[in-house]
């Protein structure tokens, strides 16, 4: 549990399919897209930013 105020950093991986680019030039630029690990949407959006990956590659990223 975190206290209010206080944050912790955590490494969190994923993977991104072919299937979920809408083209080539979507893909191209994956590494330049923002992230966030979406918690709710109704009634209120709860969300955990995750940011620009700060490596990339075939090879996955960290956010």
């Amino acid at each position: 549990d975190l206290a209010p105020g206080e944050k912790a950093e955590r490494t969190l991986v994923y993977l991104i399919y072919d299937t979920q680019m809408n083209n080539q030039a979507d893909w191209s630029k994956v590494e330049q897209r923002d992230y966030s690990l979406e918690l709710a949407l109704y009634p209120d959006k709860y969300l955990i930013d995750l940011g620009i990956p700060v490596a990339g590659g075939a090879e996955g990223g960290v956010a």
